[in-house]
């Protein structure tokens, strides 16, 4: 399932690029709530760095950056798939540079 939002989000990015973002928004927005749909089916639950990178994507969609919107989901994906190990240690710096911003 991840693999075919993979394919989705990579489609509608090349697709955009080449006929531009304007109007697209609600495109965008679709992909985004398949996406996060697609990676709470797959574990159960929304892990803390896909939850950031989706985070990203919604208010980069806000803000009417179409491409970082989906750049953020793409990356959501990718991350869902890293090892445990790799994730742990991602989730941490997370963390810490959450603590470094405040």
């Amino acid at each position: 399932m991840r693999s075919e939002m993979r394919v989705k989000l990579d489609f509608l990015m090349e697709q955009l690029s080449a006929e531009g973002y304007t109007g697209h928004q609600d495109r965008v927005a679709h992909l985004l709530a398949q996406c996060r749909a697609t990676l709470i089916r797959a574990t159960g639950h929304l892990g803390p760095w896909e939850a950031q990178q989706l985070g990203v994507a919604e208010r980069a969609l806000a803000a009417n950056f179409l491409r970082l919107a989906l750049v953020a989901a793409q990356n959501a994906l990718a991350i869902s798939h890293l090892p445990s190990d790799e994730y742990d240690y991602g989730v941490e710096s997370l963390g810490a540079a959450r603590g470094q911003l405040t």
